[in-house]
């Protein structure tokens, strides 16, 4: 069975869904187009690189990771927060140049690099997962 409610965390609301042992949240997401391409800026906290998965598919990007509390030594003398899976997926307002992305995870902010395809380029589309 899945609920769904609204809670405040840390001053900011997110929509979450409990699916038998598991959160999911929407992470706090921007998308900043350039010149260049699109930057999208992602709030993971407590994800780690083995933890994530990013794949664009058919002008959307999902973005996916997972936190590992759980498994914390030692007697647990309080618990306010456990293991959650963040997942968004991001409609591409345009065509990207998929081989060329480029991530990175620093300090709980995931930035992705999105290139556009280069003029005069042929255009192919490549689906990553």
């Amino acid at each position: 069975m899945t609920r769904r409610a609204s809670y405040v965390v840390a001053s900011q609301t997110h929509c979450l869904m409990e699916e038998a042992d598991k959160v999911i949240v929407r992470p706090l997401t921007d998308l900043v187009e350039n010149g260049e391409g699109l930057f999208v800026y992602c709030n993971l906290p407590g994800v780690s690189h083995e933890d994530l998965e990013l794949s664009v598919d058919k002008g959307s990007l999902l973005l996916r990771g997972r936190t590992r509390f759980s498994c914390l030594p030692g007697k647990v003398q309080a618990l306010e927060f456990g293991d959650v899976v963040y997942e968004t997926r991001l409609s591409l307002p345009l065509a990207v140049d998929a081989p060329r992305i480029e991530a990175s995870l620093r300090d709980g902010v995931l930035t992705v690099f999105l290139p556009f395809p280069r003029k005069g380029a042929q255009r192919i589309i490549v689906t990553r997962g």
